[in-house]
C-alpha cells in the first residue's frame, strides 16, 4: 500500500499515518518514509513522498547465530565451571535465546523468569519501567545469570540487575545479552556476556 501526502508538517504526517496504522511507532515512521525537507521561513516542513516499507535485512544467519551461541556457552562454562546457576530470563523476547543457551551449558541450570515493560504499548522506550511479574524464589547465595535478547538503552537491563542485587545476597550476578546495541546506550550498564555487539548501527532490530 502507498499513502501519499502533500506539504504537511512532519508531526502532522505522523499523526495522519497513526490514524491509518494505529500501531505505527514514530521510530518506524521515520525509517519507512521517503522524505524531503523544504524550508519555509522559521519552520521546516516536510513533503512526504510515500509511505513504503523497506526490505528487511538479515543481520545474522541461523548458522552464525548457532555458532555464536556455541562459543558464548563455552565462555559461560569456563566462567562458572561446575557451579550451579539460576538463569533468569527476561520475558518474552529472551526465551528462545535462553533455551538455546541453556542446552549448551554443562553446569546444573535452574530457569526462572521475570516480565517487565519499558514501552507502554509502543516500540519506543518510555524511560520508565513497569514491573509486570518479578516473582522470584530466594536467590541468596546463588550464582544468578540474567539473560535478555537485546540491551539497547540499558534501562531494562540495569533495572533487573539492580533489582536482584538489592533484593538478594547472591553469590554472583552476571548479565548475558544476545545483542548489545552500544550505539543507543543511555544508561551506565554493560552486559558481562554478549552474543553480538552492534556498535555503530541505530537501526531497529
Amino acid at each position: 500500500m502507498k499513502v501519499s501526502f502533500s506539504s504537511f508538517n512532519i508531526s502532522n504526517c505522523f499523526n495522519h499515518s497513526k490514524i491509518l496504522y494505529p500501531r505505527l511507532s514514530e521510530e518506524r515512521f521515520y525509517s519507512y518514509v521517503q522524505k524531503k525537507t523544504v524550508s519555509f521561513g522559521e519552520k521546516d516542513k516536510v513533503v512526504v513522498q510515500s509511505y513504503k516499507p523497506k526490505k528487511l535485512e538479515v543481520l545474522f544467519t541461523e548458522q552464525q547465530i548457532q555458532n555464536r551461541i556455541k562459543t558464548l556457552s563455552k565462555e559461560i562454562n569456563d566462567f562458572y565451571g561446575n557451579q550451579p546457576i539460576v538463569m533468569v530470563s527476561v520475558m518474552k523476547g529472551a526465551l528462545p535465546f535462553a533455551v538455546d543457551l541453556s542446552k549448551r551449558l554443562n553446569m546444573p541450570v535452574k530457569m526462572e523468569f521475570v516480565r517487565l515493560s519499558s514501552r507502554a504499548g509502543s516500540r519506543m522506550p518510555t524511560g520508565k519501567i513497569k514491573e509486570v511479574d518479578m516473582n522470584l524464589p530466594d536467590l541468596d547465595g546463588k550464582n544468578v545469570l540474567i539473560v535478555d535478547d537485546i540491551v539497547g538503552t540499558g534501562l531494562t537491563g540495569k533495572h533487573v540487575f539492580d533489582y536482584i542485587n538489592q533484593k538478594f545476597d547472591t553469590k554472583s550476578t552476571k548479565f548475558c545479552a544476545f545483542i548489545n546495541k552500544r550505539a543507543v546506550r543511555e544508561y551506565d550498564f554493560e552486559p558481562d556476556f554478549v552474543g553480538f555487539n552492534i556498535d555503530n548501527d541505530k537501526r531497529f532490530v
